[in-house]
């Protein structure tokens, strides 16, 4: 192929290659990453049930990449500065949002346990004419894709194809796994346990997905680090004077990979785990107070503090470039208010530009587009999240679409797809551990999520 005609990008690049309708190329190829990928994924969900496969990572260029983590610091920063300007301890954070303890909760007020709870972060992004747009804030040590950017990553790596194309474009990815190594030792050297052993804390299901084979990788990925690292179900944790053990091992840092809000889902006996939390035996990564910065109300509280006049103006105005205008939603009267009295009548006249979201939750639950319903539908919806009183009313943004190389393992066959898009840089401590990719079709609907569409990692490249 002549120089003039050889793609400028390693997107392009690749998919030249991959989409080659020749059987004998690009077709066994396709079928070939695809296996591949979807063979070593299969321990954990990274894609909808019958949804495609990606044959490459997103690419990003280095600036729009390396934006993504660090508008996820500055605004991880604003919003616990948000919170703490309106509450001093976590009980009264919690009252302030108006957060509901779940059934099968972990809540302690012990600050050498909260002092962690902003360490593991996903903010979720869309890009808008390359700018990113803040649709949540994930602070959690459940959050997807930390066990999945890495597998991924070493699929990917392994491949000749992108090697071959790291040769002509400098590419990289970051390792969810080795930062969050970091921090663990981090924590560990803050109790004075250099080397702090460690539960991976697992679950029974039926897919499988919270066994001892799911995090066996994970575990051993741990252990060839120098951490002592066990496999355990919560209801296996016992504690012996000030300290946590399974069997006769002692534990140092309980690491968290399920939602406590949804334990009783997973028939999970948090028990044990309740007073290792109460006695302070083991460090829990995160504490319970985690998920109070996860709330939806926090990022209305973004918007109202950045028209107040309370914050710096250059705060200000990151906060209204990076942060749809977002805000509680509440019946006055006949009036739609904010929670500062506000009006909000324009979410029921311009129901295309509103998403409704509640203030806790996770997996898209409970959240509508005024662009997904009729107007009567819009107007149903809207008075019962203004009648609770615990939902948020935020701007839509229309994203950027991209187009991914897809494998339909249904029929076998391979397209670009024009893709909507939701960014998540991972973040441990100040670190970037990647940035988790999910996308799906435009004909999906305007929600991307795991169940939509699919997992992918994301790699810079200049």
């Amino acid at each position: 192929m002549q120089d003039h005609l050889m793609p400028t990008e390693p997107g392009p690049f690749l998919d030249r290659a991959l989409l080659d309708t020749a059987p004998a190329t690009g077709a066994r190829l396709a079928s070939q990453a695809a296996t591949q990928l979807d063979r070593v994924m299969s321990v954990g969900p990274f894609r909808g049930e019958d949804k495609p496969i990606p044959l490459r990572p997103v690419f990003l260029p280095r600036q729009q990449y390396e934006a993504l983590p660090r508008v996820a610091r500055r605004l991880r920063r604003l919003m616990a500065a948000a919170c703490h300007r309106r509450a001093a301890t976590p009980r009264a954070l919690a009252q302030a949002l108006e957060w509901q303890r779940p059934g099968p909760s972990l809540w302690t007020e012990d600050m050498s346990q909260n002092r962690w709870a902003l360490e593991m972060a996903r903010p979720d992004f869309v890009l808008r004419d390359g700018v990113p747009q803040l649709m949540e804030f994930n602070v959690n040590s459940a959050m997807g894709g930390t066990e999945q950017l890495p597998r991924m990553d070493r699929v990917y790596w392994s491949r000749p194809d992108i090697r071959d194309a790291a040769a002509r474009w400098p590419m990289w990815s970051h390792d969810a796994w080795e930062e969050r190594r970091r921090l663990i030792l981090r924590a560990g050297r803050a109790m004075g346990r250099p080397r702090p052993a460690v539960a991976m804390l697992g679950w029974e299901e039926k897919a499988g997905y919270g066994s001892e084979e799911a995090f066996a990788d994970v575990i051993a990925d741990l252990r060839s680090n120098g951490i002592p690292t066990f496999y355990v179900r919560p209801g296996e944790l016992r504690v012996r004077g000030d300290h946590a053990y399974v069997g006769t091992n002692r534990i140092d840092i309980v690491l968290r990979t399920f939602v406590t809000a949804d334990a009783d889902q997973g028939d999970i006996d948090l028990g044990p785990l309740r007073e290792i939390v109460r006695r302070n035996a083991a460090l829990v990564l995160s504490p319970e107070a985690c998920q109070l910065y996860s709330s939806k109300r926090a990022i209305a509280w973004l918007t109202e503090d950045a028209a107040s006049g309370a914050l710096a103006s250059a705060d200000r105005r990151f906060i209204q470039r990076h942060v749809p205008s977002t805000h509680v939603l509440r019946r006055d009267g006949n009036r739609l208010v904010s929670a500062s009295g506000g009006d909000l009548s324009g979410v029921l006249r311009e129901q295309e530009k509103w998403i409704l979201k509640p203030f806790q939750g996770h997996s898209a639950d409970g959240i509508v587009t005024g662009l997904s319903c009729s107007e009567a539908e819009w107007n149903a919806v809207v008075e019962e999240a203004a009648s609770r009183g615990t939902y948020i009313a935020q701007e839509f943004i229309e994203s950027d679409t991209m187009e991914i190389p897809l494998y339909n393992p249904v029929d076998g066959t391979s397209s670009m797809v024009k893709s909507r898009c939701v960014l998540s840089p991972l973040l441990f401590g100040e670190a970037c551990g990647g940035i988790l990719a999910r996308h799906s079709g435009t004909n999906k609907g305007e929600i991307v999520n795991t169940g939509t569409g699919t997992m992918n990692s994301t790699f810079g490249w200049e």
